[in-house]
């Protein structure tokens, strides 16, 4: 399960394609230098659903599809009538500037993950006066839902 709270699938809302592209254009072009070197490419996945928004950001090889990935989660809550109006520019915001802070000492550190503690457990993080919980994961994202495509 993708998700830091249970959903039916049925109840995931449509997410415009341009903010998904929009954010991985961001990172590549944030990150190109790191990504260049180290042969990889980050993946944005975005999900809603009435009570949560969930960011995916991917770091995946660019040769290897089956490699393992470095995974990271961001989900903050989402109130079903916040999406009547649009998604809130500012909690969108947040949530790519936490996956920011998150690449940027990872690269900084020369992409070693050694450091990292790779739970798989959700955590809370404040931030810009949000709640946002982050989880990190060896997971391949694309490979999960290639899978769950199949399994439905």
């Amino acid at each position: 399960m993708l998700t830091r709270l249970s959903h039916q699938s049925e109840d995931e809302k449509k997410i415009d394609l341009e903010l998904k592209t929009s954010i991985e254009e961001t990172l590549a072009r944030v990150y190109q230098c790191y990504l260049n070197e180290l042969s990889k490419k980050i993946e944005v996945y975005v999900k809603l659903f009435p009570t949560e928004l969930l960011l995916i950001t991917s770091l995946v090889d660019n040769k290897v599809e089956s490699a393992s990935a470095l995974t990271l989660f961001i989900s903050c809550d989402f109130e079903g009538n916040e999406g009547e109006k649009g998604l809130d520019k500012k909690k969108i915001h947040s949530l790519i500037d936490v996956a920011g802070l998150f690449w940027d000492k990872y690269f900084n550190e020369k992409g070693s993950a050694t450091s990292l503690d790779i739970t798989g457990v959700w955590e809370e993080v404040d931030f810009n006066e949000m709640k946002f919980y982050c989880k990190l994961s060896r997971e391949n994202i694309a490979l999960t839902l290639k899978a769950d495509s199949l399994l439905k």
